[in-house]
């Protein structure tokens, strides 16, 4: 997202998709300050579902050159941030979906630190069930996630969540040969309200 502070000359460069190391890539572009400009500041807009590593070049303008990489991981939900509580979240019509299988509590709070940012708590020792809320600051929805051994309940009034979370975690279990069972409750009345809470950003 190039804001308008930003004055730097940007170049995106294609991607080849026949390159097996370049066609993983979304992005791909090059921001170079123009005389007698030392800095730029640019801000970043994710899509959730769309998750891996955001990897910045940085050349300073010095002699010798020298470059340094600065990586930043992009969460599959990354526009959430964890929240104590909702005030009407059980007021709100709610998609469920649940985990089951031969995975540890740890285990999903491993794969839960991979689908959230910012979410590095560690389990309390003897810990038997973990309940957590995040809210997305974006749109204002939220999801609850409730897990233990071999099970994990997730809630949240925005289905494209709940969609995102089985891939993600699906994806994580099977990384790990962790076979996982997972079913789904979908709420009709969660889209007509997520499509409401949704149409004033469309102005």
């Amino acid at each position: 997202v190039d804001l308008e502070s930003n004055e730097a000359i940007m170049t995106k460069c294609p991607i080849d998709k026949a390159d097996p190391v370049n066609s993983k890539n979304k992005l791909l572009a090059s921001y170079r300050c123009a005389e007698p400009m030392k800095r730029i500041e640019m801000a970043v807009r994710t899509v959730e579902g769309q998750f891996g590593t955001l990897q910045a070049f940085v050349i300073a303008d010095l002699e010798p050159r020298s470059a340094q990489i600065v990586k930043f991981d992009v969460k599959p939900l990354s526009l959430h941030k964890k929240v104590s509580e909702i005030d009407d979240f059980d007021r709100r019509p709610l998609n469920s979906l649940v985990f089951s299988g031969k995975f540890t509590i740890r285990q999903m709070h491993e794969w839960m630190t991979m689908l959230f940012p910012n979410y590095t708590s560690h389990l309390p020792k003897n810990c038997d069930s973990h309940k957590i809320m995040f809210e997305n600051v974006f749109l204002g929805s939220a999801v609850s996630c409730e897990y233990k051994e071999q099970k994990a309940v997730f809630q949240s009034d925005n289905i494209s969540t709940v969609a995102i979370i089985k891939e993600a975690v699906t994806t994580f279990a099977t990384s790990r040969n962790v076979r996982v069972s997972t079913s789904f409750d979908v709420s009709d009345n969660s889209v007509i309200a997520m499509l409401r809470r949704i149409d004033p950003k469309l102005v």
